[in-house]
């Protein structure tokens, strides 16, 4: 429960540097890119090294128009076990009485949903994966999770939409 509070606070944000689809990443790094403290911090394991592959911190990702982008992730250790999380969160993200996330998505990705095992995903992300999230200036958190509740430190990206 306690990694579920600290975690709740990210989702998958995406994009690839892929052929198809260069115009959904915008290379523009924020100028404050860090916040004071991340929504989750690393609690990766030897056994579980998940790695935010793309998009790359403080990358700008468009959800104009339809877009679809990917999220991808690699794991540097002999493995994590699916089903994978994702966490986004707008901003702010604050905490109710109970000292739960507020402004904050979680989402199981099945192995169905995109490329996914033990070693590496890959998943879309749509605008419409975000509606129910505000941001004040466009920026959002996210960061993808094992079953075991292994994660790196989320990140910040921009986000047009």
């Amino acid at each position: 429960m306690k990694k579920l509070a600290l975690l709740s606070a990210l989702l998958l944000f995406a994009c690839s540097k892929n052929k198809d689809q260069p115009a959904a990443l915008v290379t523009n790094p924020l100028r404050t890119c860090h916040r004071a403290e991340p929504i989750a911090p690393d609690t990766r394991t030897e056994a579980c090294k998940i790695r935010l592959v793309s998009p790359a911190p403080c990358d700008e990702i468009d959800l104009t128009s339809g877009n679809t982008v990917r999220v991808i992730w690699e794991n540097e250790g002999t493995g994590c076990r699916t089903p994978y999380f994702a966490y986004i969160g707008g901003n702010p993200i604050s905490r109710d009485d109970q000292g739960n996330l507020l402004n904050v998505e979680k989402f199981q990705i099945p192995a169905s949903h995109g490329v996914v095992d033990g070693t590496k995903g890959e998943v879309g992300l749509r605008a419409i994966d975000l509606r129910d999230l505000t941001s004040t200036d466009g920026t959002f958190e996210w960061v993808i999770e094992d079953s075991d509740g292994a994660h790196p430190v989320s990140q910040i990206l921009k986000v047009k939409r």
